[in-house]
């Protein structure tokens, strides 16, 4: 399987409420020839939070580097968003500092993650 064709698996089942799934597709990438790339980390992130998975979003957040992926944006985001969902909005409010210390341009949406209770 190519890259692409594994992500756009992890996407179709990180929509439906296949998050483990996602993220089981995420962990074989790392063990194949199809190394992991921004867009899988950011599908496995975006769906964890989405079902509520904040500790796993934030856990993949942190593992990108070991995976030589860089975080953008959008990671950081989908990341806040699962915080935000659960309530724990000094954990989304600390990534929006660390991202001004890397540099990362904040959207309005990563803003809006951070701050909302």
């Amino acid at each position: 399987r190519d890259k692409t064709s594994h992500n756009a698996v992890m996407s179709a089942c990180g929509k439906g409420i296949q998050w483990l799934t996602t993220m089981c597709l995420l962990s074989q990438m790392g063990t194949s020839r199809c190394l992991p790339d921004r867009i899988s980390c950011n599908t496995a992130t975006s769906s964890c939070g989405q079902f509520g998975h904040w500790r796993c979003a934030i856990g993949l957040l942190r593992a990108m580097p070991g995976m030589t992926v860089c975080s953008d944006a959008f990671s950081y985001s989908a990341a806040m968003s699962a915080c935000e969902n659960q309530a724990h909005w000094l954990l989304a409010f600390r990534m929006l500092c660390e991202m001004a210390e890397r540099r990362i341009q904040c959207s309005c949406a990563t803003c809006n993650a951070a701050m909302r209770d």
